[in-house]
């Protein structure tokens, strides 16, 4: 299988190379390189636990076939947040609020970074990148010819509420990242 590390080294290596160069060129001050260098952090780590470890060899595939091992897709909501509840609090700390906390940076770190005036535009990105991945998961699995990660309509749930507490979040200590001058926005009469 394709480990989750080597993908994550990869993204975070990548970005570290681009942001120390930018960094040393002067074109990047000290915050906005901590700032993007979290931020791919963040996204190395997202993309490492929604897609990895991706099996490819070819034998482990036909047994995860053969044995049925694949997951199954959801299109009605609310089934798996219902069903983990079911199933007792540690299923649901483990899907429900992990997807939750998976997105609240997305939330809370967008609006550091970006100029955004209106923060459903946030949450709406939120809602993007959450759909992009179980797209994505269910395209793999079509790929491969069983659901090794299985697309999930409460997994856009309850993402996109995690970004929106996010959003929250931010809007909170809104004043105190600016009072510290900790966001890369631009400041309205500012270019």
């Amino acid at each position: 299988m394709l480990q989750s590390f080597l993908v994550y080294f990869i993204i975070c290596g990548f970005s570290l190379m681009i942001f120390v160069y930018q960094l040393i060129r002067g074109t990047m001050n000290k915050i906005s390189f901590l700032s993007y260098i979290l931020f791919s952090v963040y996204i190395a780590s997202l993309v490492s636990l929604t897609f990895f470890p991706f099996p490819y060899q070819k034998e482990l595939i036909e047994i995860m076939i053969e044995d049925n091992l694949g997951t199954i897709h959801n299109f009605i909501p609310f089934k798996t947040i219902f069903g983990s509840l079911e199933l007792g609090l540690t299923s649901f700390i483990k899907q429900i609020i992990g997807n939750v906390l998976l997105f609240l940076p997305l939330g809370f770190i967008l609006p550091i970074l970006f100029s955004f005036h209106q923060l459903r535009k946030v949450i709406y990105i939120g809602f993007l990148v959450s759909l992009s991945i179980e797209l994505i998961q269910f395209g793999l699995g079509l790929i491969i010819g069983y659901n090794y990660r299985s697309f999930d309509v409460d997994d856009l749930i309850t993402n996109t509420v995690g970004t929106f507490i996010g959003v929250i979040i931010y809007q909170y200590s809104k004043h105190v990242l600016d009072q510290y001058n900790l966001t890369l926005r631009v400041k309205k009469g500012q270019k």
